[in-house]
């Protein structure tokens, strides 16, 4: 192409009307793209100028469909499709050439000069020998191929679309690993980590947070003390979970059942990781690519699984975790990680970039705080929970038999009652603080499976 501005004055719109012919000069080509740009940009929030350069012919394609979806006419999707016909696509020619038929049937009927029917019909044959243009069999596989890439692009294109216009309002999408650029440290299941560049939906709690509090205070009555701060956290939104949050209580009084209930009743993804014993803290900074094989941190990794940029990753035991000093310790990592400044560019050494975990939230469980750094505990909300008093016995056993029942796919009615003298005997239990929902378990699941241990009507 020249400099050189060409002897036609046509407007910019038309200029995809000539085919094969549109762009001849370097001005043409400005036009058009100015032209595109000025109807494409606002209407599809796309980055406009910077997107179309780099769109791939496939992807090209998918622009002049929803450029076609959002009603923006023939004129704008000719003008994608001359650019997409230039990168060769099979497609984009049959389109540009069904889009030329119309208009020269429509200049036909409006009774347009002979001039201008003899022009386009011109581009239309141009358009068929360069383009070498057999029949739909002939180019089955080769359209298939390209419909089926310009699918995932539109695709692709619509959440990158959503992703710009959430920016100027409430965010309703978030891009993990913006930096992302390659995968070649990886071994095997690389594609998993690829969508980390792309923006992802963010969870939203389908229910407000007083809602989420007041079914977990009926399945967990000796934890109401708690129940509105743990749903706020979990259901609250972004600034509700922002600072993590430490729940501390005897062994199997629901600590862990507690924030896994809440997590599954509004469906926002959770990923426990039990701290007791762990050897290093690589699996919270990723492994690099000089170990066995290269592998994502752990919230990293549960971001690709649930394809989600805000789910909860909840760490147990926090009084029970190792490390060393070779490997790293897990305090430290931990200490870094609830730091939101230092968790929105939290760099993954699997992945060999930053990540941006600033909306993941982190719930930490633990039987006391002995073992804990001060630091560490100065960026948790610590909770402390109580066992289950004998006034909470029979509604604890209630929902074990709930729990049972569920699990059995078993009516709940078809399930024995507890004896009284089991209720009383547990009560006193209870005033030893040595009753907790795993015993209640246990129980539910002896009376319902026909145990003989446990009295019974």
């Amino acid at each position: 192409m020249t400099d050189d501005k060409p002897i036609s004055d046509e407007l910019a719109s038309e200029l995809w009307l000539a085919g094969p012919y549109a762009i001849r000069h370097d001005y043409d080509f400005r036009r058009l793209l100015a032209f595109v740009l000025e109807r494409v940009g606002p209407a599809l929030a796309i980055d406009a100028k910077t997107d179309l350069l780099r769109h791939s012919s496939i992807e090209l394609v998918g622009l002049a469909v929803r450029a076609h979806r959002a009603g923006l006419g023939d004129d704008v999707v000719g003008s994608i499709l001359i650019f997409a016909s230039g990168r060769g696509s099979s497609v984009a020619k049959w389109v540009l050439a069904q889009l030329l038929a119309r208009r020269l049937q429509a200049a036909t009927e409006a009774g347009a000069s002979i001039r201008k029917r003899i022009e386009l019909q011109k581009v239309l044959r141009s358009l068929a020998h360069r383009s070498q243009i057999g029949t739909m069999v002939d180019e089955f596989d080769v359209i298939s191929k390209e419909l089926a890439g310009a699918s995932e692009a539109i695709a692709k294109a619509e959440l990158w679309s959503e992703y710009r216009r959430s920016r100027t309002g409430e965010a309703t999408h978030k891009i993990v690993a913006p930096k992302l650029r390659t995968l070649k440290n990886f071994e095997s299941g690389a594609e998993e980590f690829r969508i980390l560049a792309d923006p992802l939906p963010l969870w939203r709690s389908p229910v407000p947070p007083a809602v989420l509090a007041g079914v977990l205070e009926a399945e967990f009555p000796h934890l109401s003390g708690v129940v509105d701060e743990v749903a706020r956290f979990i259901a609250g939104g972004a600034a509700a979970s922002m600072r993590p949050i430490l729940l501390i209580g005897l062994p199997g009084i629901g600590k862990d059942s507690l924030l896994r209930r809440a997590a599954e009743l509004v469906k926002r993804p959770l990923g426990e990781l039990d701290l007791a014993g762990t050897s290093d803290n690589r699996i919270l900074r990723g492994t690099a690519k000089g170990w066995s094989s290269a592998h994502p941190s752990f919230p990293t990794t549960l971001c690709a699984q649930h394809q989600c940029p805000n789910p909860i990753v909840q760490l147990s035991e926090l009084d029970r975790a190792g490390g060393n000093r070779r490997h790293g310790q897990v305090h430290e990592a931990l200490l870094s990680l609830c730091e939101p400044t230092t968790r929105r560019r939290w760099f993954d050494e699997g992945l060999g970039t930053e990540v941006d975990l600033s909306d993941v939230a982190f719930a930490f469980t633990s039987n006391s705080t002995d073992d804990t750094p001060r630091p560490l505990l100065s960026r948790l909300r610590v909770f402390h929970l109580e066992p289950p008093g004998p006034e909470h016995v029979a509604a604890i056993l209630q929902q074990a038999q709930r729990r049972f029942a569920a699990e059995s796919n078993l009516p709940i009615e078809s399930l024995p009652e507890f004896a009284p003298e089991v209720i009383d005997r547990l009560k006193v239990l209870a005033r030893q603080k040595q009753f907790n929902l795993r015993l209640a378990d246990r129980i539910a699941r002896a009376i319902g499976g026909g145990g003989r241990d446990v009295p019974r009507h």
